[in-house]
């Protein structure tokens, strides 16, 4: 196999540098850090730290690497199963910082979702297909714990593989085969963390077409009654009766080319007293991909229709209608699709 260099995109401020697909690239990884010219970036006047941030679906970010421009530029290599990955300047400025990333290519990297619960234990996800060689990329803020754990047995018993804790957003490395993970909540339940994992089978390269990454799409869908629309930050679309309204800053712009499916929805907590359906848009146009939820269930929901192959900079979104028009009803929900690289 041949190897892979990208650079990623170095803040020259503190701020957050724009993402760059990495699937394409094995989990044992290098940087290179310089400054302009090729020297140290600390003898080109910039200074500060930079964070590296790991992804699963260009959404949900977590750090993993920590740099100081004042101390030796060397890093050593480091293993981890990412999607996308981005620099966070934490501090300090100077321009021209160069952060190369080096690896093998492959296709071997695949990914899933695993759903947290609003308490107690989650929905089991399949992690058969992802290798041995994992990476869990923990997101968001939360009060508590959160245990994940592992089943080799089709899900009979499970065992603790991995414990995360209160406000901690990480990326964590780990070898093992397990036919499915899911998640325990422990403690309190304030806060709402993603988690996803990545897979890499030792050795392998895999077929064409294989790479692949998970989008996460999550929030509350409000059915304020017929007296208008109430906006909340964390919701896609909004639905009374057949009434919508766009929340764009949720669409979600492919960076690559590539084929959408298994869309899950997971319902956490359901109010309405009618009928709610799911959807993938396209731009304004849905596609066959829709999951039925009927009214006031709870549980995981997924989609009977087939993959669906979308171009670079397509933009994707969820819709959600309800045959209910009346009360003040709530869905809370996550969702997540996979998405795999052309």
């Amino acid at each position: 196999m041949g190897n892979v260099f990208v650079n990623l995109p170095v803040p020259a401020a503190p701020g957050i540098g724009a993402p760059v697909l990495v699937t394409g690239i094995s989990p044992d990884k290098t940087v290179v850090l310089e400054g302009p010219g090729g020297i140290a970036p600390s003898l080109s006047g910039a200074n500060g730290i930079l964070v590296l941030e790991a992804s699963e679906d260009a959404v949900h970010y977590a750090p993993f690497l920590t740099l100081d421009l004042l101390q030796d530029p060397r890093v050593p290599p480091f293993t981890v199963v990412a999607a996308w990955m981005r620099v966070r300047r934490a501090s300090g400025f100077g321009g021209n910082v160069i952060l190369g990333l080096g690896g093998e290519s492959t296709t071997s990297n695949l990914y899933a979702a695993i759903v947290v619960p609003p308490n107690d234990t989650g929905p089991a996800t399949n992690v058969s297909a992802l290798g041995v060689r994992k990476t869990v990329v923990v997101s968001g803020q939360y009060d508590g714990v959160l245990v994940i754990e592992g089943a080799v047995d089709a899900g009979a018993t499970y065992d603790p593989l991995l414990t995360c804790d209160s406000h901690n957003s990480g990326v964590y490395v780990f070898n093992g085969a397990w036919q499915f993970m899911r998640v325990r909540r422990v403690g309190s339940l304030v806060g709402s963390p993603s988690i996803a994992v990545g897979g890499h089978p030792i050795g392998g390269s895999g077929a064409a077409g294989v790479n692949s990454c998970i989008l996460f799409f999550s929030g509350t869908h409000s059915i304020p009654g017929p007296n208008g629309i109430v906006p909340d930050p964390c919701i896609h679309y909004f639905a009374n009766g057949y009434f919508e309204q766009r929340d764009d800053p949720w669409d979600f712009c492919l960076p690559a080319a590539g084929t959408l499916s298994d869309l899950r929805v997971c319902s956490l907590s359901n109010g309405c007293d009618g009928t709610t359906t799911v959807h993938i848009l396209t731009g304004v146009t849905p596609t066959v991909q829709t999951v039925t939820i009927p009214p006031g269930t709870t549980g995981v929901f997924i989609t009977a229709g087939a993959g669906v192959a979308y171009a670079l900079n397509d933009t994707l979104s969820l819709r959600l209608l309800t045959t209910s028009d009346t009360g003040e009803n709530q869905l809370i929900f996550t969702a997540t699709a996979v998405y795999t690289i052309s």
